[in-house]
């Protein structure tokens, strides 16, 4: 019974991943009970996972799905440039 399993939050981070980005998200859902998964896509990205995870929102309404850009997660010195400056 899979209710009893314990249930999964996995945070990843994406580059043009799109080629296996569905496979890996089924596989986490069914053999981790993965019920949360928050995505950040790296900047130089050159494609979108939007779509591909607004798929999987509609087809598993269980599956929280958050996506995440650079200013969610990254401090101020970074995104503008003054990391390692003195």
């Amino acid at each position: 019974d899979d209710m009893n399993l314990p249930m999964f939050a996995i945070c990843l981070l994406t580059k043009d991943d799109l080629p296996i980005l569905s496979e890996w998200i089924a596989y986490h859902y069914h053999a981790l009970q993965m019920r949360h998964l928050v995505v950040a896509v790296d900047p130089s990205s050159t494609t979108d996972p939007q779509p591909l995870l607004d798929t999987f929102r509609l087809h598993l309404p269980d599956l929280t799905i958050d996506q995440w850009s650079d200013k969610d997660f990254m401090p101020d010195f970074f995104l503008n440039g003054t990391y390692g400056m003195v």
